[in-house]
């Protein structure tokens, strides 16, 4: 049997080729090929995976999984959720460190002006 090597020469089977002959021979046979044969090949048990049958579930450390909870004591609820409230949290602890601030910078202030009213007798 024959198989073409590029559109120039020829090589029977069992002939080695390097990796840009292998690419090129594999481009032209998928040239060749119907949709449902590329169909086949790209979307068969070799080719794309669909989620579905995705079945790896990584194992995780005891004590990593320890140390997690102790950093996230969130538990169930989302970690979205954990965020917000998070950040809600801060933004209340930061207004109040504002207050404070305000205050102690206003009991600072030494001018106090001294308004007299004084009344022109005409």
């Amino acid at each position: 049997q024959m198989c073409i090597r590029d559109r120039s020469t020829q090589s029977t089977w069992g002939d080695t080729l390097n990796l840009s002959e292998f690419i090129d021979s594999a481009e032209l046979l998928i040239k060749t090929l119907s949709p449902a044969e590329r169909a086949r090949i790209f979307d068969g048990p070799y080719g794309s995976t669909k989620e579905k049958d995705c079945t790896f579930h990584p194992s995780i450390n005891k004590k990593s999984a320890e140390i997690a909870q102790k950093l996230r004591p969130y538990g169930s609820s989302s970690l979205y959720d954990h965020y917000h409230e998070e950040r809600r949290a801060f933004e209340v602890r930061m207004k109040e460190k504002r207050s404070v601030k305000d205050k102690e910078e206003l009991r600072e202030c030494i001018f106090r002006p001294v308004l007299v009213l004084s009344l022109i007798h005409i």
